[in-house]
């Protein structure tokens, strides 16, 4: 929570500060709960077939933005999520693979280049633990990209509609 909190101070132009962090807390109930809903509902939409999943994920996938950022209850933040998603949903399954695809070339390399060779002269653990530091410099890249989609989702349809009551 805290780290979208701080990612969203980014996307704002502002300095991020500790007390972000504890405001992102105060969410921490909603948060929770929206979680858990979200995870079973792409969980189900997984089983059913993959494409209701991923349409779930894509759909609903800021609700913890309008949660942290906005302080909407979970109800309101699975709609506001489904209302600024409404007419990019291409455009975030391909963020999406374009995400999944530097994640996985952070990890390969990280893998190839300190992995094996942790592998070969220390122990497996280890070199399997260095591999994924590579997802230490791509997962916050993710995530700031990520919320800056969200800011500009929401700046947009602030700007062309009302949202629905």
């Amino acid at each position: 929570m805290s780290f979208i909190k701080i990612n969203l101070e980014f996307t704002r132009n502002a300095k991020p500060e500790f007390s972000d962090l504890v405001d992102a807390l105060s969410h921490y109930i909603p948060y929770l709960i929206g979680s858990i809903i979200y995870s079973i509902a792409v969980g189900i939409g997984f089983m059913l077939l993959v494409v209701p999943g991923v349409y779930i994920a894509i759909r609903y996938g800021f609700f913890s933005y309008f949660i942290i950022d906005r302080g909407e209850g979970v109800k309101d933040s699975f709609e506001s999520s489904s209302f600024i998603t409404r007419d990019a949903m291409k455009d975030l399954f391909v963020l999406g693979l374009i995400l999944l695809g530097v994640n996985a070339v952070g990890l390969i390399l990280c893998y190839i280049s300190i992995g094996v060779v942790t592998t070969i002269l220390i122990n497996k653990t280890v070199g399997a633990f260095i591999s994924f530091a590579g997802l230490l410099i791509t997962v916050p890249i993710a995530v700031l990209a990520i919320a800056y989609v969200f800011r500009r989702l929401t700046a947009k349809r602030t700007r062309t509609a009302p949202r629905p009551s």
